[in-house]
């Protein structure tokens, strides 16, 4: 393909061509230089004496597909005041502006409406200041077409009044209209509440690149976002701030594929600062509040609520490996099964060593390791429910299932005893009574009073399960009365200074669901009396209180 040149590369002293070489070596086409300053619309922007004076004359002067590059001047101002007021519509040509600071070509947004439109492939923008200049900026840059690349660009407000709704919309026609859509070493300060988006992906596209960016601003939808699918994206080396409460500083569909890669994001909700959709993300650190560490995002993928449920949650352990003595890449489940068998099976145990050299007796290994698992001062967090041994049953669950079943001691309030007093409460089921005692807390008068003890039933009807005491007149603190439950027609023995005889078991007595009470003869007493019961439940889950 031959290409039209005005100034071959290489040859003539001319200065603007000089300047075009340094400034853009891999320009193979014509060159055309803008200024503000001092061109002229008319051009022709052969050298800086006779440039454009608007970029927008200059891409009119470009051929399609010919490297045609335009050279934008120091302090040129470009106004963008409505709908493709600079329209890149030749295909294949770079703009590229020269200067640093307040001397960075500029293109100044004054109206709503305002926009610098791509409708032509292949073309580059490189070292342009974006300035919005009016309050609710509907779109800033509007590309249109495949292939187009914008580098090296800021993207800044005027003033704390000012903002770009959208700064950049890679929408297009339709799907796959902005294939390859590249920005790169771009800048972008858009702080005044209102914005959506820095950048807004409205179609569905391959191969998006963004990459090397550094972006602040308040968007009440994502920094960078889009509600398409999106493939083969990179997003890459970028620093992303978007301080609108809840919102994202990337957000794509579900759908969306590509690498997310060693980006740092900002957002004051971890749950909201990055969706990737289902690209792959290496090396991405998030921070969600002024002066906190980073961490990682997404959450990095572990293992701890597996191992949570396993040691002590309702999954228990799936399928439980064989025993094997505690060593190198031996699990904590290998070695509780092989201190099971050994304890069940009255296994000899025999020396092994243990990882730091010491000859131990196997026994004392398993121990010593299992006491620093469950020894610890934080215990288990939360217990979870009874649970009898089976397959994928949890040793916390059986735990609590052995403890449940034990037999178990609860103790009343001190208070003097008054007739019908409820003494305990029974709830699950029915219990065997071990031991029932009433201990003299402080002295009483002379009142002959007596003690005997009642079972109200949650169904049935009340009925005492023993006889009258012996006079409680006079007893000493430190007395006591003790349940016998030979029959239900027993009386309880005192012992007015002390120690006293304990239930004579035979076949013991069963109360059901309900409450003991008290059935005190001749008034109540002057001193105060404390119980102590001790039971056997006989059913699951059985409390009393």
């Amino acid at each position: 393909m031959a290409f039209k040149t005005r100034f071959p590369l290489g040859g003539g002293n001319d200065q603007s061509v000089l300047l075009s070489q340094y400034m853009y070596p891999e320009a193979v086409g014509n060159v055309y230089f803008v200024s503000s300053v001092e061109g002229a619309a008319t051009g022709p922007g052969a050298s800086p004496a006779n440039a454009y004076n608007s970029i927008d004359a200059a891409v009119g002067a470009c051929t399609a597909n010919n490297g045609d590059v335009i050279l934008v001047l120091p302090g040129h101002v470009e106004t963008i005041s409505g709908a493709a007021s600079l329209n890149l519509d030749v295909a294949g040509i770079t703009v590229v502006g020269v200067g640093h600071g307040t001397l960075k070509p500029r293109l100044n947004f004054t109206g709503t409406a305002g926009t610098v439109a791509v409708g032509a492939a292949n073309i580059k923008v490189k070292g342009l200041r974006f300035l919005c200049s009016i309050d609710s900026l509907v779109i800033g840059l509007d590309v249109n077409d495949n292939d187009f690349t914008v580098e090296d660009c800021d993207f800044e407000e005027s003033a704390t009044t000012t903002n770009a709704l959208v700064w950049v919309d890679v929408t297009g026609s339709g799907a796959n209209e902005c294939d390859n859509f590249v920005m790169k070493g771009c800048t972008c300060r858009n702080e005044a509440s209102g914005a959506t988006h820095f950048i807004s992906i409205g179609a569905v596209h391959d191969n998006i690149q963004i990459r090397n960016c550094w972006v602040e601003g308040d968007f009440s939808t994502a920094a960078i976002g889009s509600g398409s699918i999106l493939t083969n994206v990179l997003i890459a080396d970028n620093y992303i701030s978007n301080t609108n409460a809840g919102d994202w500083a990337v957000e794509f569909t579900a759908a969306a594929t590509g690498l997310c890669v060693n980006n740092r994001f900002y957002a004051d909700v971890a749950a909201t600062t990055l969706d990737p959709g289902s690209m792959k993300c290496i090396g991405n650190r998030q921070v969600n509040a002024i002066d906190s560490a980073d961490t990682p995002v997404p959450a990095p993928n572990t293992s701890a609520d597996t191992t949570e449920a396993a040691l002590w949650g309702a999954n228990g352990i799936t399928t439980w490996p064989s025993g094997a003595a505690p060593g190198n890449a031996v699990s904590i489940a290998e070695g509780l099964r092989f201190v099971s068998e050994a304890i069940t099976d009255g296994a000899a145990f025999s020396q092994t060593v243990d990882p730091g050299g010491t000859a131990r007796a196997s026994v004392e290994l398993v121990l010593a390791d299992l006491a620093a698992m469950l020894a610890g001062s934080a215990g288990i967090t939360t217990f979870p429910a009874a649970a009898a041994p089976a397959n994928s049953v949890s040793l916390a669950e059986v735990v609590r299932e052995i403890f449940d079943q034990q037999d178990k001691a609860v103790t009343n309030t001190t208070a003097t005893l008054v007739n019908g007093t409820t003494l305990f409460t029974i709830a699950g089921g029915p219990i065997e009574i071990l031991s029932l005692v009433a201990r003299c807390a402080t002295t009483n008068d002379g009142t002959a009073s007596t003690l005997q003890w009642s079972a109200d039933p949650t169904d049935g009807v009340a009925v005492t399960i023993s006889a009258a005491s012996a006079s409680l007149a006079s007893v000493a603190a430190g007395g006591m009365v003790t349940f016998q439950g030979t029959t239900l027609a027993t009386a309880p023995l005192v012992s007015a200074s002390g120690a006293n005889i304990a239930q004579a078991v035979t076949n013991g007595v069963v109360v059901g669901a309900g409450i003991i009470t008290s059935v005190v003869g001749v008034g109540s007493t002057t001193g105060t009396w404390q119980h102590h019961l001790r039971y056997r439940p006989l059913s699951r889950g059985v409390t009393v209180s």
